[in-house]
């Protein structure tokens, strides 16, 4: 049985598309033997009390779904403030939540 996953993309601008970062995601999750149960998708900056917020709405959603990891294609796109994604990550350590950026 293959490891369910959920996948978040994040642009800053929304003229910008999510397909680049969704189709990196899904390559990677196919040549792992993982199930996409969820997609994110966000459009805008990285940075302050939104980001943070969201990320606390998806480790919800990952604890109701029985999600132990997310897919994102590269780790600025949590946020490009380190403060920000170190809090992020952190937080999901702690719900032992992994995040996988995939082209790092």
């Amino acid at each position: 049985m293959s490891e369910k996953v959920v996948i978040y993309a994040r642009v800053n601008n929304p003229s910008q598309t999510h397909d680049e970062q969704i189709d990196a995601c899904k390559k990677f999750a196919l040549e792992n033997d993982f199930e996409i149960e969820q997609i994110y998708q966000d459009s805008n900056s990285g940075n302050g009390k939104i980001i943070v917020e969201r990320f606390n709405e998806i480790l919800k959603d990952m604890n109701d779904l029985g999600v132990k990891v997310l897919l994102t294609k590269e780790s600025s796109r949590i946020s490009r403030n380190d403060l920000i994604r170190f809090e992020i990550e952190g937080k999901f350590k702690e719900h032992n939540k992994l995040i996988i950026p995939v082209t790092e």
